[in-house]
């Protein structure tokens, strides 16, 4: 049977013949080759070339109704939609929403992998995120990690803040179980966590800052009795006072301790104490080698003297060595008695009560989240 092309039904089949014609046309003759993430070189069994603007396509896809605009599948092992580009900062996929995410992804291993090759990537992120206002780049699992990266050389998350913002920023949403805001986990010599500030103001610029509104600050803790919970290379000052914790016979639990206060001095000091007796009213009492190995020994020291009886006692003279006590009136008693020595430790200047600037704690932003709650 013969149709007429200029009917009704004949225009209709012809105009659909001409557009399959035209695009199987338009598919061959433009088949480029391009790269993989990985650098190799790949033939797409379709292609399409274009030469548009910014903010246009050569493929595009709008959908108003709560699926893809445009949706790729892959049952085999590549991606279900790659992308590359390359011009000069430019990127191999991009997604944009004015409410939504940019770029969602899911998966068995990752939901968006990323990677940067050649000779230009020594120092390019594999993922970069961007945002005018909330986080870059968020992740989110209902078990595992919400985000994961690793590398080699570098940075496994490199995280920067233009302006107000934060460089990284993690949350954790409370409860019993609830983990950590952010974990760093180190299993060499260097720290799960290390935080560096390069401000030159003096005494203000923090590495490190930590902020709770009932509990710890910073809380350190050692699984060792012989290593250390809180370690400071350098001074070390305290807006408050310096509390330890003791056991007690009676009242003491395992979180339920003595607090004690820790001595407060005018001046750098280092303290030891002894006991000894008078022999005929006279005793020499030699530096212990331990202590005198921390102490400056060019700076005179102070003995207090305790007798464990009825004599009253005197230091006669001090040396670099020790001193020599002896009884007041020429006394020949043989008694007990304690000492203490106030010494200036070996490294330290002659400071007395000095003026401290100390860094304003509003100023860290303690309060400042920006992340979007779940």
């Amino acid at each position: 049977m013969t149709h007429d092309l200029y009917s009704g039904r004949g225009r209709g089949r012809a105009k659909i013949w001409g557009a399959l014609t035209l695009m199987a046309a338009v598919t061959a003759g433009s088949a480029i080759a391009i790269a993989d993430a990985q650098g190799h070189s790949v033939r797409p069994d379709k292609a399409k070339s274009c030469s548009s603007g910014q903010g246009t396509g050569c493929v595009a896809g709008t959908n108003s109704n709560a699926g893809a605009g445009v949706l790729g599948n892959n049952t085999g092992t590549g991606p279900g939609v790659e992308g590359s580009a390359t011009g000069v900062d430019e990127v191999g996929v991009s997604g944009v929403s004015s409410k939504g995410f940019g770029v969602g992804g899911s998966g068995a291993l990752g939901g968006v992998l990323g990677f940067c090759t050649g000779s230009s990537c020594s120092d390019e992120p594999g993922v970069t995120g961007e945002s005018q206002s909330g986080p870059g780049v968020d992740g989110f699992s209902t078990s595992g990690a919400g985000v994961v990266a690793s590398s080699d050389s570098a940075d496994g998350v490199d995280g920067t803040a233009e302006g107000s913002g934060n460089g990284v920023s993690g949350a954790s949403n409370g409860g019993s179980q609830a983990g950590y805001g952010v974990q760093g986990t180190s299993s060499g010599k260097n720290a799960g966590v290390g935080g560096f500030n390069s401000d030159s103001t003096v005494n203000l610029a923090a590495g490190v800052y930590g902020f709770s509104s009932e509990g710890y600050g910073v809380y350190g803790q050692t699984g060792s009795s012989s290593s250390y919970g809180l370690y400071s290379q350098g001074n070390a000052f305290v807006d408050g006072e310096i509390f330890t914790g003791g056991s007690c016979k009676d009242g003491c639990t395992r979180t339920r301790h003595v607090a004690a206060f820790a001595a407060r001095t005018s001046q750098p000091t280092i303290d030891d104490v002894g006991e000894t007796a008078l022999r005929d009213g006279v005793a020499r009492v030699a530096l212990a080698a331990d202590f005198a190995n921390t102490v400056d020994l060019s700076k005179p020291y102070v003995v207090m003297l305790t007798p464990e009886g009825d004599a009253s006692l005197y230091v006669a003279s001090r040396t670099a060595s020790g001193f020599e006590v002896r009884q007041v009136g020429g006394g020949r008693s043989s008694i007990a008695f304690a000492y203490r020595i106030v010494a200036k430790p070996y490294g330290f200047k002659d400071e007395r009560l000095p003026f401290q600037t100390v860094a304003n704690g509003p100023a860290f932003k303690p309060h400042r989240i920006v992340h979007r709650p779940r």
